[in-house]
């Protein structure tokens, strides 16, 4: 069960980077991102300057108005509720790994 954990936070973190300066800003996908490079910036302190770099290039060049209008609707807040409840089922230790696992990725 852990190690299924451990790949679906992988698998969701690998997936495409979003371009939200684009027209369509889907709300579920940024409130997944940030609940997940929130928790990784939570269990991996020094680190979190890069996981903070991850969220403003999800954002990339929308306003912060838009990233304010999307963070306030109900699938951004449902879908990082939803991330941050199955991540606060793993341990401390599968979370930073996983964590580790997905900037040695982005790199």
């Amino acid at each position: 069960m852990k190690r299924m954990q451990i790949l679906v936070l992988v698998a969701a973190m690998a997936y495409p980077t979003i371009n939200f300066a684009a027209s369509s800003v889907d709300p579920g996908q940024l409130g997944r991102m940030r609940g997940i490079l929130s928790a990784c910036s939570s269990v991996n302190p020094r680190e979190a300057s890069k996981y903070l770099l991850e969220i403003k290039t999800l954002i990339g060049d929308a306003t912060k108005e838009t990233v304010d209008q999307v963070a306030r609707a109900e699938e951004y807040k449902q879908a990082y509720h939803d991330v941050t409840e199955e991540l606060g089922s793993m341990s401390r230790d599968e979370m930073a790994r996983a964590c580790t696992n997905y900037l040695a990725t982005t790199n």
